[in-house]
Order: C-alpha cells, then structure tokens, then sequence
C-alpha cells in the first residue's frame, strides 16, 4: 500500500492550486466575452495576484497552512461567484 507523505500532500496541494487558478483564468476569459459586470471581473481578477504574504519568491513563502488555505478558497470562491453570474465553460 502507498502511503501518503507529507512532501506527497503538498505536491497534491500544489497541483489542487495549480488547477483552481487555472479554472479562474478561464471562467474570468468567458466572463469578459460575456461582458459581466466589471466589479465581478476585478473582484475576481484581484484573486489572481498572491499576496506576499503567501509568497515573496521561488525561496520565501509562507509555510502556515491556513493562510494557504484562505487563499485557496478565495479561489473557489471567485469561480463560484462567476458561476452564479452566469459565466458557463
């Protein structure tokens, strides 16, 4: 049996990061093509930039998972706020 490591969970994670902005990134290019509200675009459009806190560089980031957390689901968030818009993929 694989049992998960903590270096194996954090590339999950990372990849989990990876898809969600990815997604973001192609709900706010519908959303644009549909000419949604443009609060909802920079709301959403603001999500898109990390904060330093979260990360400064390829060597500086945060290691607290709950403000990795917090990001994450502001991710989430926004896709859904896209959605209840309207904007369909």
């Amino acid at each position: 049996a694989l049992l998960p490591t903590i270096r194996v969970e954090n590339y999950r994670d990372g990849i989990e990061d990876f898809w969600y902005y990815t997604l973001l990134e192609e709900y706010l290019e519908q959303a644009r093509k549909q000419h949604i509200s443009p609060v909802l675009l920079q709301k959403a459009e603001q999500v898109l930039t990390i904060p330093e806190n979260v990360i400064k560089g390829s060597t500086q980031y945060t290691t607290d998972p709950e403000v990795i957390r917090a990001e994450r689901r502001k991710a989430a968030e926004a896709i859904i706020m896209l959605q209840k818009a309207g904007v369909a993929l």
